[in-house]
């Protein structure tokens, strides 16, 4: 219920966007927007891509490299998209001294990276507000 910068921002006529992770709600309560099952909502999250608590446009990501639940909302519909499945080796419980079998050019931080980018490179007169955020790097990496 509090008003944001974005929003703030949004209404003062800037083009607001918010790439990555947010944590605007809780990803661990069930039915919260950002725990599954709506977190894995492929179709919804095909269409939707915000307004999201005062930015006009939203691609969010969830977890931590191979967390379980990283495999959500916008990157996680791109990683199936591109026929990464939410599995070992990729993702859930990988053995102590694994070593990550999924590509750089699939990481969160590579996915944010170019969302960032994207939407930077869209044509606008507007001033604008974008919050990057990287889930990773994070424990163990």
């Amino acid at each position: 219920d509090i008003t944001s910068v974005a929003a703030l921002l949004t209404a003062a006529g800037y083009r607001t966007g918010l790439v990555g992770k947010s944590h605007f709600k809780s990803c661990e309560r069930p039915g919260s927007f950002e725990a599954p099952p709506r977190s894995r909502d492929w179709d919804h999250f095909r269409k939707w891509s915000g307004p999201w608590f005062g930015f006009q446009h939203a691609r969010l990501a969830i977890g931590h490299g191979s967390e379980d639940h990283a495999y959500a909302m916008h990157y996680g519909l791109f990683l199936k998209e591109h026929g990464i499945p939410p599995e070992p080796p990729y993702f859930g419980a990988l053995e102590p001294g694994w070593d990550w079998a999924l590509p750089e050019k699939f990481h969160s931080s590579t996915w944010v990276a170019d969302e960032a980018i994207a939407f930077l490179d869209k044509p606008s007169d507007a001033p604008f507000f974008l919050s990057v955020n990287f889930p990773d790097p994070h424990v163990p990496f």
